[in-house]
């Protein structure tokens, strides 16, 4: 279990340093964003249950 929530956090602040990027460069809303980052955490944490 300890080795899932460290590979959950590192995950995480990929995700977002890859968000932040991505945002950065297409100038994309806030909202947007909160939107696409909701996708893709529900799409992780199927991921995580699933293996």
């Amino acid at each position: 279990m300890q080795t899932k929530t460290a590979t959950t956090e590192k995950t995480r602040t990929v995700a977002e340093r890859n968000m932040k990027v991505r945002s950065e460069r297409h100038e994309m809303p806030t909202k947007e964003t909160r939107t696409l980052l909701k996708k893709v955490w529900t799409a992780a944490e199927r991921n995580m249950k699933v293996h």
